[in-house]
């Protein structure tokens, strides 16, 4: 986002905090070091590779939210995969990635009907955010809630859909 907003010859020259690299990656019980942090990113493209190998455009959604007011329906998400990825549909003979951690596997399970288990390369819970990531370059469309996985999605430069709900802030 730096170098898209201030190009590569400003890029040096911000003083932001946000605009510094991050000194550690991961969870609270369990730190990544910053000079480890570079070794994990390279290793996230292959397994990117394995995952998104195969014919047809890949389909991400991301059907859940942390709040059940900012949650669309997962049985519209499926009715709407199901059209995009059906014959004659923008995304024919494409596949599914259902994204979201542990916590979005219920909402998935709507989503996993909408097309054959042959067609779906991931499930909520299976790919860590860095491999997600580096899946997300691969996808042809992401949809979805407020959620962490569409944050992930617009870095990737993938065209999202990001479903808002209310909210208090």
């Amino acid at each position: 986002l730096v170098h898209a907003i201030a190009g590569p010859t400003q890029r040096a020259s911000l003083r932001h905090p946000a605009a510094r690299p991050p000194r550690d990656v991961g969870s609270a019980s369990t730190p990544v070091r910053h000079h480890e942090r570079r070794r994990l990113v390279d290793r996230q493209p292959g397994a990117a590779r394995g995952r998104t190998a195969g014919r047809g455009p890949i389909l991400a959604i991301a059907p859940g939210a942390d709040w059940v007011g900012k949650t669309w329906p997962a049985e519209r998400f499926a009715s709407v995969a199901a059209r995009l990825l059906s014959p004659g549909g923008p995304l024919a003979a494409g596949r599914l990635m259902i994204l979201g951690d542990s916590d979005a596997r219920e909402a998935g399970r709507a989503v996993k009907l909408a097309v054959t288990r042959a067609r779906i390369i991931a499930e909520p819970g299976q790919i860590d955010p860095l491999a997600t990531y580096a899946c997300l370059k691969h996808v042809r469309l992401a949809i979805g809630n407020d959620s962490g996985a569409m944050q992930l999605a617009a870095a990737a430069g993938v065209p999202t859909l990001a479903l808002f709900g209310p909210s208090d802030e």
